[in-house]
């Protein structure tokens, strides 16, 4: 039988032993890790082959990680809705840059300083929204964002930094309007997921949730992304992870 989605961010864990614990893997020496956001939107999860493609890994949500009564967290299924509002005040600009100057709202944001002994890094991810499939192609378009800056890269945005959260093959922001079913949602526009405002053309990344017993808790999750950039060892780089 598959094992079930766990998910939890009760003490010892904490919003900054997640990163140093658990994100990041052998060949890095941290040097610092700031968390600005929601505590309760961050968390650790185990036996996730099955619903996420991933056994075992970090969460970061708009929402809460773990279920409060009718607040409903990752390790739930698709057919209720997920929790919304995380409460954060947090902006951040380079999100904003990606969502083409519009407001961003209940951001979730990591910024690891580290040092890697070789000269690549590699990050697994996967990306879910409760937005899918219904706001497709709408104003309200979720983010993810994986920022690093350090000798080497030379970006387009705070300290040089480069977006390697990126659909493969191309140069599009892993977000909803990009990254999708490949169907305008009932609350969409058509002109939203026009080139450069979005696409609809990679459909093949995505998996639909919508209603179903199956976790995680989100009505669309991409397939498994890896998240790679070339570093100089034994230099000072920094992550920024943003969810909002």
């Amino acid at each position: 039988h598959a094992q079930v989605l766990e998910v939890t961010n009760a003490p010892p864990i904490t919003p900054q032993n997640l990163i140093t614990n658990i994100f990041l893997g052998d060949g890095v020496e941290v040097l610092s890790v700031t968390y600005e956001g929601s505590s309760n939107a961050v968390g650790f999860f185990k036996d996730g082959q099955v619903a996420v493609g991933m056994e075992r890994g970090i969460v970061m949500t708009t929402g809460r990680a773990v279920t409060q009564g009718f607040q409903f967290g990752v390790a739930e299924a698709g057919s209720v809705q997920a929790s919304v509002d995380n409460g954060s005040n947090v902006m951040d600009p380079d999100m904003e840059a990606i969502a083409g100057g519009e407001q961003v709202f209940n951001v979730t944001k990591y910024i690891i300083t580290f040092i890697p002994i070789a000269d690549t890094l590699r990050f697994r991810y996967a990306f879910g929204s409760e937005e899918y499939p219904e706001y497709v192609c709408s104003d309200f378009n979720d983010i993810f964002g994986f920022f690093i800056s350090g000798p080497g890269i030379n970006g387009h945005y705070q300290n040089n930094a480069a977006n390697i959260a990126l659909i493969p093959g191309t140069n599009l922001p892993v977000r909803i309007n990009n990254v999708n079913p490949g169907q305008v949602g009932a609350a969409g526009q058509p002109e939203n997921c026009n080139p450069p405002r979005g696409s609809l053309s990679y459909s093949q990344y995505y998996n639909d949730n919508d209603g179903s017993g199956m976790m995680p808790v989100y009505d669309g999750i991409t397939d498994v992304f890896t998240a790679e950039a070339i570093v100089q060892p034994c230099q000072i780089y920094t992550i920024k992870l943003v969810i909002c």
